[in-house]
């Protein structure tokens, strides 16, 4: 995980600082330096791959014999004439090939849906394709796609399936809109990005297409899986992501807010848990916003456990909440100062806690204001 910002600037005024900078003449100015330099560096390497393609096509002549590599006899020399220096007898150039070749598309193909490596360590696990729908209407959904149908498996990205619930929860027909199914029984994923030269800028849509094949072992899946084995949503979103960061094992650990955006398009807000209000939360509950919470962080170094608040806390102690964990928020109610929270593991019960509880157990509150 990255590490968590300053508590003083990561309260409600972060989004005002944020456009106030987006607005200023600095921003400007270093984003069309940016811009242009990004734009040379495009042409560059355009000019690059140009010149590796008139050599490959050059030697592809060449091996069809259209132009002979063997020593080239001595041009003779015509005997010199009063008055005139002496020249060579001319001989034709080569022709210049024309064309450039171009990958198969079969073979872009190909590599855009070659499988993410397993983490290493897990014997047995293996990819199978598995048949399925993308969604299921399941006892007690209200709808196909419904945070029940998360199940944690083995492997730590509990914020990407947190984030999953809480955007399940208040918009599922978005996520029935990230999947598209082709009749290769192949699927296209929508993700959003951002430009690695323009961090504050918007985000952008990326398409990556996966197959059905997804890991199991023994047959049962290893990672994310549903209340029904037949409804493929939280398997064929994860995978994608797995896809983007090139690994299961590069997608363990991250942020909720970094996560729904790039899972709605819509940037996310970070608040700090000790700073922000029943009031506050129940209005972003009543907006439909996806709400997602990451608990304190617990010591570890050499794989040794350093005693901490998490070790001495009895909402810790208790296995009421588990450190560095990611939760979604379920409800808020103003009338007994609560907040319930879900569990992405899909076994473990629904937690109630106070105000006072969410502040000492939290550190960052993940917010996204993508309305259903």
């Amino acid at each position: 995980r990255p590490p968590f910002p300053d508590p003083e600037t990561a309260d409600i005024g972060e989004a005002e600082r944020r456009r106030e900078y987006l607005a200023s003449a600095a921003y400007q100015e270093r984003r069309q330096r940016m811009v242009e330099w990004e734009q040379k560096r495009r042409a560059a390497e355009a000019y690059q791959r140009f010149r590796a393609q008139e050599r490959e096509g050059y030697n592809a002549t060449v091996r069809q014999g259209k132009i002979s590599t063997a020593t080239p006899t001595p041009t003779p020399i015509v005997t010199p004439t009063p008055g005139r220096a002496p020249h060579p007898i001319p001989v034709p150039t080569p022709p210049t090939p024309t064309g450039t070749p171009t990958p198969s598309r079969s073979l872009v193909r190909n590599l855009a849906l070659q499988n993410p490596q397993l983490p290493s360590g897990l014997e047995g696990v293996k990819y199978q394709s598995m048949e399925g729908t993308i969604a299921l209407a399941n006892a007690g959904d209200a709808a196909l796609v419904h945070p029940n149908d998360i199940k944690q498996g083995q492997l730590g990205d509990c914020y990407l399936l947190s984030s999953l619930a809480a955007i399940a929860r208040h918009n599922p027909h978005l996520i029935e809109q990230m999947i598209t199914p082709h009749s290769d029984n192949t699927y296209t994923v929508r993700l959003y990005r951002r430009q690695w030269f323009d961090l504050f800028g918007p985000l952008k849509p990326v398409e990556v297409k996966i197959t059905s094949e997804l890991p199991v072992k023994d047959g049962n899946l290893v990672f994310a899986h549903g209340a029904d084995p037949g409804e493929l949503w939280p398997m064929l979103i994860e995978k994608a992501w797995a896809a983007r960061k090139g690994s299961y094992r590069a997608i363990e650990g991250g942020w909720g807010d970094e996560t729904m955006e790039r899972l709605t398009g819509v940037p996310s807000r970070r608040y700090n848990p000790k700073k922000v209000t029943l009031e506050q939360l129940a209005t972003f509950e009543q907006k439909g916003y996806a709400m997602t919470a990451s608990t304190t962080s617990d010591w570890l170094v050499l794989g040794i456990d350093i005693p901490n608040f998490p070790d001495r806390d009895p909402l810790f102690t208790s296995k009421k909440l588990y450190p560095d964990h990611e939760y979604y928020v379920l409800n808020v109610n103003l009338e007994n100062g609560s907040i319930t929270l879900g569990n992405p593991w899909g076994w473990e019960e629904d937690v109630t806690l106070t105000i006072e509880e969410f502040r000492r157990g939290f550190q960052q509150l993940s917010v996204n204001p993508i309305s259903p």
